[in-house]
């Protein structure tokens, strides 16, 4: 990750890869990682919305 800025609502990024990796990989990689972090922080939100319903 070069730059990262994180405004109210959502996140600016600026990453460098290897040219063998597209840039779809990349940001699936990036999210299901967020995603990961977020429901083990806010699990409520994941049963409410997501899952358990």
């Amino acid at each position: 990750m070069v730059e990262l800025e994180i405004p109210v609502d959502h996140i600016h990024m600026v990453i460098r890869g290897e040219p063998k990796i597209s840039p779809s990989d990349v940001m699936q990689i990036i999210k299901s990682i967020s995603a990961r972090e977020f429901f083990k922080r806010y699990p409520d939100i994941k049963r409410r919305y997501f899952w358990g319903r």
